[in-house]
């Protein structure tokens, strides 16, 4: 991890950066698991004016970018619920999950818009403070904590660092948290470079796509004031994107399965003789898929892909949980196997 302490040079010495690395988790809920292929995307030129447009966000020389970037996708979100935009607070995710040295990792701020949301920016002021204000939250009562979950958001899937992907979350009004590395120099405009095994780590809000000279670009708030860019918004073109480290974003999927496609399955009927573990791909993951989707009542929608991956994993526990499997750890092993085939053999 870096410090995000170290300042940029002119002229962005007064902006914070504060983007950790996150390590790589198999469990993780990935987009490939809901979507085989993501919709085809139409790219065309844009200019500034065109694209789509938020508050810009100013976390000063603070490392909060990870906590301001979640605080803009969970106003996104209300915006795609309620067509309101608020602002929340960046601070009240940011003292949640905070580094000692500096920064956040991107899953760690994700994971706090999941689970506690965030109060709104009246009540936890985040704009244009330094890291120490930034850190406190002395300030967070009963009232903000209430208030944060009405704003929470849903599941969080991780992206593939594909533009044509990322776009294509973009096109249903969502908006994409990504990660970034650069080296100093590579942010003097709104035309950003970002580069694998940079010094600095990033955090920006994806949310448009356009082309930009010919070229596939992503279109990002940043978290740099107005006076940033093009008037605090940039671009980073496809052929300089190779430092994207992180790419989430939220996703609602229903609670009950049952309750939201009823009669759409008959019962499956199949005789598990294989342990099962996430990271397989075959036959039969597809029908320990199917059997978890009509069992039903768990908190994800389980996809059949044949791939098991974190939201497999998920409903796996659950199934176990639920059957009293001890321990509930997802591995579909012998007594998972024997309650799955009293079930459906």
């Amino acid at each position: 991890m870096f410090n995000f302490i170290k300042n940029l040079r002119q002229p962005e010495k007064r902006f914070g950066t504060g983007g950790l690395n996150d390590f790589f988790d198999e469990r993780d809920f990935k987009f490939e698991e809901i979507f085989l292929a993501p919709p085809l995307i139409e790219w065309r030129e844009k200019t500034p004016d065109q694209w789509r447009k938020f508050p810009i966000f100013d976390q000063a020389g603070s490392g909060s970018c990870v906590g301001q970037t979640v605080a803009k996708l969970l106003g996104i979100e209300n915006f795609l619920e309620e067509g309101k935009f608020i602002h929340f607070s960046a601070r009240d995710i940011y003292s949640r999950g905070f580094q000692p040295s500096g920064g956040m990792y991107y899953r760690d701020g994700i994971d706090i818009g999941y689970k506690f949301g965030a109060t709104i920016e009246q009540l936890m002021p985040s704009q244009k403070l330094n890291e120490e204000i930034m850190r406190k939250a002395d300030d967070r009562t009963v009232l903000t904590q209430q208030i944060a979950l009405v704003g929470k958001a849903g599941n969080y899937f991780a992206l593939p660092f594909n533009f044509d992907t990322i776009a294509s979350v973009i096109s249903q009004g969502k908006a994409v948290a990504l990660g970034t590395k650069f080296d100093s120099g590579m942010w003097r405009t709104g035309e950003v470079k970002i580069l694998p095994g940079g010094q600095y780590g990033h955090a920006i809000t994806v949310v448009d796509y356009c082309l930009w000279k010919g070229k596939k670009a992503l279109v990002f708030d940043n978290s740099w004031d107005y006076s940033w860019g093009f008037n605090g918004q940039g671009v980073i073109i496809e052929d300089y994107s190779n430092g994207i480290v992180a790419a989430w974003y939220y996703a609602s999927l229903p609670n009950n399965w049952r309750d939201t496609q009823p009669n759409s399955i008959s019962k499956p009927k199949y005789q598990f003789n294989e342990d099962i573990r996430i990271g397989m791909k075959n036959i039969e993951v597809s029908k320990l898929q199917e059997c978890l989707k009509y069992d039903g009542e768990f908190p994800v929608l389980v996809p059949i892909t044949g791939w098991f991956g974190g939201i497999t994993l998920q409903s796996v526990i659950d199934f176990q949980k639920k059957y009293r499997i001890e321990p509930a750890q997802g591995y579909v092993g012998k007594l998972t196997r024997q309650q799955l085939n009293k079930l459906f053999s």
